[in-house]
């Protein structure tokens, strides 16, 4: 029959005059190259480290012995190292690695005190040593907020909390290289209880991570 179709399957759509134009993509800005992303991150967290660096020469070290030197310093600031390459490198980070890692550097902080828990130095002192290394942990940890700023899109709050305990271990470190107070309870309270918190504060910010 003259009035069938050549293609059964050729069939007009009868709304086709009546669809509406699909609207225009949606003008957002360029996204930075991957390889830009990770020099930024990796220069800010070299500024961090940095600027504990100027702190411990600025203020004076003291002449520490070499057990204090091991687990009040370099022990915190391995964990902190190691915390900071699972943070940029893992897919996901859990945030009890964190935690874990600030209860690693709290046996450190004690086992690098004396060995009499009997206090010794005045609360003042200890109050004093948590203002000081609040201070030296709040430069790395607002420079690495600021360069990993929504740059995850999964595994904000292990990042985040990982971010604040790695802050604290530094700042800590720090102060440990000048407090003259080696008691087990000032060295827990004034020095260890700064990265927990730092990693509670950090925590409870992690939306700032996410992507």
């Amino acid at each position: 029959m003259s009035s069938e179709r050549d293609d059964p399957f050729d069939i007009p759509d009868p709304f086709a005059g009546e669809a509406m134009p699909l609207p225009p993509p949606p003008a957002l800005p360029p996204s930075p190259a991957r390889g830009n992303v990770r020099l930024r991150r990796t220069l800010a967290l070299a500024v961090a480290l940095g600027l504990e660096c100027v702190a411990v020469f600025a203020m004076g070290l003291r002449t520490v012995a070499p057990k204090v030197l091991v687990l009040g310093v370099v022990c915190p600031v391995l964990v902190a190292t190691v915390a900071l390459v699972l943070l940029l490198r893992a897919p996901t980070t859990s945030a009890r690695l964190g935690l874990v890692a600030a209860a690693a550097s709290l046996v450190f902080f004690a086992s690098s005190a004396a060995e009499a828990y009997a206090p010794t130095a005045p609360a003042a002192a200890a109050l004093k040593c948590m203002v000081v290394t609040a201070l030296l942990l709040a430069g790395p940890l607002l420079l690495g907020a600021l360069a990993l700023r929504n740059a995850f899109p999964s595994g904000a709050a292990g990042r985040a909390t990982t971010l604040g305990v790695a802050a604290g271990l530094l700042g800590a470190a720090t102060i440990r290289l000048h407090c003259p107070h080696d008691d087990s309870i000032h060295v827990m309270l004034g020095h260890g209880l700064p990265i927990l918190a730092a990693g509670l504060v950090a925590l409870a910010a992690h939306k700032i991570l996410r992507a």
